[in-house]
C-alpha cells in the first residue's frame, strides 16, 4: 500500500476545535511562504492542509515516499516549554486529549512503514534552547530529552527511541503581525525570480488567489475523502498546480498588452470614450480573475464565449460587431446565471477570448 493510500484509508483524528482568524491566516502565511521556497529549490512535493495534522507535506506527487507533519503554533509574548508541549487537556467526556507533541508521535505509531518527520513550527521562543531556530530532538540536553521521552512514553504506547531523531523544533522568523507583509515581500521575490523584475504580475491578486484555494482546501471535511483522487483535489496543492499557475501567468501576460490594439482599434471604430474605459477596467478585472483556475462558474462562461467565437469567420467581421453579436448569443445565458456580472466584464471576456483566437 502507498502513502497516499495509508493516510486516506487511516480515519482522521477529531480536530482539537476552532481557532482565531488571526491564527489560521498566520498557518495558511507559513505554509505559502515554504510552498513558494520548496518551489524556487526545484523540489518535488504536495501540502495537504487540515488533513491529519495543520499542515502535511509529501515528497512527490506521484509516489511519495517520505511526508512531514507540521504543527504550527502561534504563541504571543509567550515562550514554550516542555511542560506546554506534552501537557494533555481533558476531553468533555474525561478522557486525555493529546498533547501537542503526542499529536505529532501519534503519526509514527499510526504510519510506522513511512518515513514521517515531525516539526512544531511557531513564532515564539523555546525555554529549553535558546540558540538558533532550528534544531532536533538530538540537539537538546540530556535531561530535556529524557523529560520528552519519557512524557511521549507514558501517552503514546509502543514508541520506539529512533522515533525521537526525527522530531524538529522551529522558530519561524514570520511574526504574527506581520505575516501577510512578510508573504507579499516573498511572493514579489517568487514573480521577480521566474519573470525578472519588471514582472507586472498583480501579487495581491495572486495572493488572494492562492490563499482562498487554501482556505477552500483547508475547510473540506476530511471525512469526504475517499480515495487519492479526493485528497490531491480537495486537500492538497502540488507542484504541478503551482506550475499551472505560473503557466496560466506567462499567457496573461502574453495577452494584456494586445489590449493597447484592441483600444486602436475601438477608437477607430468610434467606440463610445466612456465604455471604452469601463471595458478596460473589466479587461484588467478579468486579467486577474482567470488566474483562478478553481473559479469554475467563470471558466464555464469563458468557454461558452469562446465556443460562440469558433463559429465566426473573424474575417468577416469587426471587433464591435463580433462583441454585439456573440453578446446577443449568450443574453439569456448571462440573464439565468451570471446576471451579477456587469455588461462590461462579460464583453472584456469577449474581447480576451477574441484576442486567444485571433
Amino acid at each position: 500500500m502507498g502513502l497516499f493510500e495509508e493516510l486516506v484509508l487511516k480515519p482522521v483524528a477529531e480536530s482539537a476545535g476552532s481557532f482565531s482568524a488571526k491564527a489560521f491566516d498566520y498557518q495558511k502565511n507559513w505554509a505559502l511562504a515554504k510552498l513558494l521556497q520548496y518551489h524556487k529549490d526545484g523540489k518535488d512535493y504536495v501540502f495537504a492542509f487540515e488533513f491529519h495534522d495543520d499542515i502535511i507535506v509529501f515528497d512527490s506527487e506521484i509516489n511519495p515516499s517520505a511526508v512531514e507533519f507540521f504543527q504550527v503554533k502561534t504563541s504571543r509574548g509567550k515562550n514554550w516549554t516542555i511542560h506546554r508541549l506534552t501537557q494533555q487537556q481533558k476531553a468533555k467526556d474525561g478522557s486525555l486529549k493529546f498533547s501537542i507533541l503526542g499529536k505529532l508521535f501519534q503519526h509514527k505509531i499510526d504510519f510506522r512503514n513511512n518515513k514521517t518527520y515531525l516539526n512544531f513550527v511557531t513564532d515564539a521562543f523555546f525555554s529549553f534552547k535558546l540558540d538558533g531556530n532550528l534544531f532536533w530532538f538530538n540537539e537538546l540536553e540530556d535531561a530535556n530529552k529524557k523529560d520528552i521521552r519519557d512524557k511521549m512514553n507514558s501517552e503514546i504506547s509502543n514508541l520506539l527511541n529512533k522515533d525521537f531523531d526525527d522530531l524538529c523544533f522551529q522558530h519561524s522568523e514570520i511574526s504574527l503581525d506581520g505575516h501577510e507583509t512578510y508573504i507579499l515581500g516573498k511572493l514579489q521575490e517568487f514573480f521577480t525570480y521566474y519573470f525578472g523584475d519588471n514582472h507586472n504580475v498583480p501579487v495581491n491578486a495572486w495572493y488572494k488567489t492562492i490563499t482562498d484555494e487554501i482556505r477552500q482546501k483547508n475547510n473540506n471535511s476530511p471525512t469526504d475523502i475517499k480515495n487519492i483522487d479526493d485528497l490531491l483535489r480537495n486537500k492538497c496543492i502540488s507542484k504541478s498546480n503551482i506550475e499551472k499557475f505560473l503557466n496560466d501567468i506567462k499567457a496573461t501576460r502574453n495577452i494584456k498588452p494586445v489590449w493597447n490594439a484592441v483600444e486602436s482599434t475601438l477608437i477607430n471604430l468610434n467606440y463610445p470614450t466612456r465604455k471604452l474605459i469601463s471595458l478596460r477596467n473589466e479587461w484588467n478585472k478579468y486579467s486577474i480573475d482567470c488566474l483562478d483556475n478553481t473559479n469554475n462558474y467563470l471558466i464555464k462562461l469563458a468557454d461558452q464565449i469562446a465556443k460562440e467565437i469558433s463559429k465566426l469567420n473573424l474575417d468577416d467581421i469587426n471587433i464591435v460587431e463580433l462583441i454585439d453579436y456573440v453578446y446577443t448569443n449568450i443574453e439569456n445565458i448571462i440573464i439565468d446565471e451570471y446576471s451579477h456580472l456587469k455588461t462590461d466584464y462579460v464583453k472584456a471576456i469577449i474581447l480576451w477570448k477574441y484576442c486567444e483566437s485571433s
